[in-house]
């Protein structure tokens, strides 16, 4: 005679073992567009996670890598403007040498993202003199 109630607890703690195995680290960013175009964004701030390199840096944006995602980050305080440039990519970082080294990079047009930073003020007030 088989015993049911042995079986279905068995398949319950496969399925919760191998549902622990799916889940991402923890500390790890999601891939994606993290800001949108016209958005205001502040120093430090992500805007896009990726694996390959599908959007560039443009104009106050820097380029980090952490473990395989490259992220893009804002380099000052201002405004998202996402536009398709001409880039020439720099093959000295070895990330950039991997992706490009077998294509052609002659007319290449990508999915650049710039930061375009506030105005400042040209006003001074005075508010005491000591």
């Amino acid at each position: 005679m088989k015993n049911t109630f042995l079986s279905t607890s068995t398949k319950s703690f496969n399925l919760i073992f191998t549902r622990t195995k799916l889940r991402p680290v923890a500390n790890l960013p999601f891939y994606g567009v993290y800001r949108r175009d016209g958005e205001i964004v502040l120093k430090d701030d992500l805007l896009v996670v990726q694996k390959r390199l599908n959007y560039h840096p443009g104009h106050n944006v820097f380029f980090q890598k952490d473990r395989h995602l490259y992220m893009l980050k804002s380099n000052v305080d201002g405004k998202v403007l996402f536009s398709r440039e001409k880039v020439e990519p720099d093959m000295s970082i070895p990330e950039v040498e991997a992706e490009y080294k077998d294509k052609v990079i002659e007319n290449l047009y990508k999915l650049t993202v710039n930061v375009i930073p506030f105005e400042e003020s040209n006003e001074f007030i005075l508010k005491e003199i000591k």
